[in-house]
């Protein structure tokens, strides 16, 4: 089977308190992570705005307790040479995001305890403004000077931004103060199907110009629809956009209550292959070397 590094998934989140990594009924699980070598990918804690930091806390030692139950097939990774050394013992590499710093109120001494439990990519804010910045789905607007502080700190940590959420003009603040690398795991085009949690076509390409990757996403309302054709047409416009080394998965498995006609979960990854249609290379990149390539740039 083909090598897969995914970009964004919520399976954290989706089995806190009733389910396990290695066996479960969400999206994707180790099992069936396991039919693709190597195989990466990034788990965000998320949980729903309002809900206790404990909770968030909570769910971080769970995912934890897992990798550890799971150490047969799976290790947390903090760097490039951890997830190398990972994919050498023919393990998976599991790396954890932060969707939304305001789930522990944008606090830097918090920020500082999750980089140190193995964060490492970060999103400032999920689909509401917050004391950093605007987002997506809220009201647009840019950085505040706190979050240019949180920017720095991030920076400091050597954690990466994730651009996924954010407004476009918090973006592009976060760009222009060129101080740490960034990515957007899981957006789409907004050229393609017009909705603020997609990219416009400048943002895209400037992502890219820094070295920064996008990451396909497979939510149909983001999409444009069920149908997996619109995947690959989202996908050829990033390529035009970004070039093909900067183009990734981020398919928001265990995230979304829908996904296109044909994909069930993870196991159905060779069907996206297949349908996407694109040279092997090409391939290749899209569902592992590209971010391979950023995570050493990067991590």
């Amino acid at each position: 089977m083909f090598p897969l590094f995914d970009a964004h998934c919520d399976t954290a989140s989706a089995i806190y308190g009733w389910d396990e990594l290695r066996n479960s009924s969400t999206h994707t699980d180790l099992l069936r992570g396991s039919a693709y070598s190597p195989r990466g990918q990034v788990y965000a804690l998320w949980q729903q705005p309002g809900t206790s930091r404990l909770t968030l806390w909570g769910q971080l030692r769970n995912f934890l307790d897992e990798l550890e139950k799971n150490a047969d097939i799976v290790a947390l990774c903090r760097s490039y040479a951890d997830i190398k050394d990972t994919f050498a013992e023919n393990k998976q590499a599991a790396l954890l995001s932060l969707e939304g710093v305001d789930l522990f109120g944008c606090s830097e001494e918090e920020l500082e305890k999750f980089a140190e439990a193995g964060v490492r990519i970060v999103h400032l804010c999920w689909n509401s403004d917050n004391v950093l910045c605007g987002a997506a789905m809220d009201s647009g607007k840019g950085l505040t000077e706190q979050g240019r502080a949180f920017v720095r700190k991030c920076a400091q940590l050597g954690l990466i931004i994730d651009l996924s959420h954010i407004s476009d003009k918090a973006a592009w603040d976060i760009l222009e103060m060129d101080c740490i690398p960034v990515m957007a795991s899981h957006s789409n085009c907004r050229s393609l199907c017009d909705v603020p949690r997609n990219l416009s076509d400048e943002l895209l390409s400037a992502i890219s110009r820094t070295g920064g990757v996008v990451g396909l996403n497979l939510y149909p309302p983001f999409l444009g629809g069920r149908d997996l054709g619109l995947a690959k047409r989202h996908a050829e416009h990033m390529l035009r956009l970004c070039g093909e080394k900067n183009v990734c998965l981020g398919c928001d498995l265990d995230g979304v209550d829908d996904l296109p006609e044909g994909i069930n979960g993870l196991e159905d990854m060779p069907y996206l292959r297949r349908e996407l249609g694109f040279s092997e290379e090409l391939l290749d990149g899209i569902f592992f070397n590209n971010l391979m390539s950023f995570w050493e740039k990067t991590l």
